[in-house]
């Protein structure tokens, strides 16, 4: 049920799928979805969940792996529900829940200095744009051999971020 979810939602969003479609998909009853996770809503948290194995997020180190090797298509699933989903604010306060509640909680307990829950999620939102234009947009100076020539601002952007012990600039 959830492999089925994740392809609808990813496919059409939160407003272009309803439970009878996901259900004929996955082969199940409708009442058999609602049973196990109570409403589309929480079909789709569960789905969310599913379609990503982690965080995939900039490294601190490795930069120049993380612009050269494409992620694992289950995480771009989630990607794409979070886009596709936009439109609906119950979809959105689900995948808020989840990337401020998990991802960028558990990241910002890992770093030291100041500001860490924001440096959290400035490294998500830049993990995200960077995604989003290679992998959906399909930005060419982001792929390949180009994005080669991009890795040392990243790296010092990563380091920044990982690393402040002071806000730079003051």
């Amino acid at each position: 049920m959830l492999t089925a979810a994740v392809a609808a939602f990813a496919q059409s969003g939160y407003d272009g799928v309803g439970l009878r479609e996901i259900g004929v998909a996955a082969g199940v009853d409708t009442r058999l979805i609602s049973h196990y996770f109570g409403s589309k809503e929480g079909l789709f948290r569960e789905a969310l969940d599913h379609a990503s194995d982690g965080p995939f997020l900039l490294p601190r180190d490795g930069v120049d792996v993380f612009m050269t090797e494409d992620p694992p298509i289950r995480d771009l699933e989630g990607l794409l529900m979070t886009l596709r989903s936009t439109s609906n604010q119950q979809a959105m306060a689900v995948v808020r829940a989840e990337v401020e509640g998990r991802y960028e909680a558990d990241l910002a307990a890992s770093l030291t200095g100041p500001n860490a829950r924001g440096r959290a999620a400035l490294i998500n939102a830049i993990t995200v744009g960077i995604r989003l234009m290679r992998e959906v947009v399909g930005n060419e100076a982001l792929k390949g051999d180009e994005a080669a020539a991009v890795v040392p601002y990243l790296e010092s952007i990563a380091r920044i971020l990982y690393d402040a012990e002071e806000v730079p600039g003051t």
